[in-house]
């Protein structure tokens, strides 16, 4: 399990520059990057009885902020700041090649939660000047639950659940002032996150119960105001 203490960042940053030359070059740039994986399995070949339930978990949990402010005011200035927050998280359960569990119920679970952030401020004040604010947020990875090959599995109950969820959101500003001038803003949100449930070749389930296998992928930005 990775989780995040008391709610705090995984990763982290913040730039920011200030400058005033007759020929002025600010740039910020602040990238806060997490890079994760966490794998919960028993090993090929195993035999595992529990009187109750058996449990096979993997838990990451992530959360990246970066934030970047620009302020140039030269005769001629570029004032440029770029804020970037990426996460790629890999999480897997298993039960592996050939081995057996017998169980009241057994649940295999592989679970991740990203939650990226950036903010980015860019102002410039020159007679002729071009300033730009970028905000990127970026998630990937792979979010596995899998009974692998040859495994068997003799319960009441199976449960073979993937989820993974990447929470994103950005806040981009660019101020001009100039007689002649030009701003931009660009803000971009990047989610490529597989989540698989799956049951390899020659398993054998027996359950007289309930078999669930279940894979979800959830992408949520919410609104924000400013």
């Amino acid at each position: 399990q990775q989780a995040l203490f008391n709610g705090q960042d995984a990763a982290n940053a913040y730039a920011t520059a200030a400058g005033g030359g007759l020929i002025g070059v600010n740039a910020t740039v602040a990238g806060a990057i997490s890079d994760a994986t966490v794998t919960g399995y028993i090993s090929d070949n195993n035999t595992i009885t529990v009187t109750g339930s058996a449990q096979i978990t993997a838990d990451t949990k992530t959360k990246q902020q970066a934030a970047a402010t620009a302020a140039t005011g030269g005769l001629i200035a570029v004032g440029a700041s770029q804020s970037e927050a990426t996460s790629d998280s890999n999480t897997s359960s298993y039960v592996g090649k050939s081995s057996r569990i017998n169980a009241a119920n057994v649940n295999v679970q592989a679970t991740g939660t990203d939650d990226n952030f950036t903010s980015t401020t860019a102002g410039s004040g020159g007679v002729v000047s071009g300033a730009s604010a970028v905000a990127k947020t970026s998630a990937t990875g792979t979010t596995k639950a899998t009974l692998q090959d040859g495994a068997k599995v003799a319960a009441n109950t199976l449960t073979v659940n993937a989820q993974h969820t990447v929470k994103f959101n950005a806040v981009a500003d660019s101020a001009n002032a100039a007689i002649v001038g030009a701003s931009g803003l660009k803000v971009s949100h990047d989610v490529d996150t597989d989540v698989l449930a799956t049951v390899g070749q020659n398993a054998t389930i027996a359950t007289p119960g309930d078999t669930v296998l279940k894979a979800v992928n959830t992408s949520v930005k919410d609104w924000r105001g400013d």
